[in-house]
């Protein structure tokens, strides 16, 4: 996990950890090769804590995924922004599996 951005005062072994404690407990590592994170800070904050932008690059099997995500804090971002990577990853898969498309059945045609 690589992080990159404006924002430089965290700790980055535990945000690794954290993002891959999140993929081994909701998606499949074996599909997910390499993980890129951008964050930026806005000025506002709510109750001390910033508006972080969050911008994932996945390094997948299927090709490079790419989500972003918008919260209050490192941690609320970062965990949005995986939620829709992993969402994307499953879609890829699907795509994969049955076509860009649903097959439309003969009947519903006539």
């Amino acid at each position: 996990v690589e992080f990159f951005g404006e924002v430089k005062d965290f700790d980055r072994s535990v945000l690794g950890d954290f993002v891959n404690r999140f993929i081994d407990k909701y998606g499949n590592k074996g599909e997910i090769f390499d993980v890129s994170v951008y964050f930026k800070k806005f000025e506002a904050n709510y109750f001390g804590k910033p508006l972080i932008f969050c911008n994932i690059a996945m390094n997948t099997g299927a090709g490079l995924i790419s989500s972003t995500a918008t919260g209050w804090g490192l941690r609320q971002s970062l965990r949005q922004g995986l939620k829709s990577a992993l969402v994307e990853v499953e879609k890829v898969g699907e795509r994969e599996l049955y076509g860009q498309y649903a097959a439309v059945p003969e009947e519903a045609l006539a």
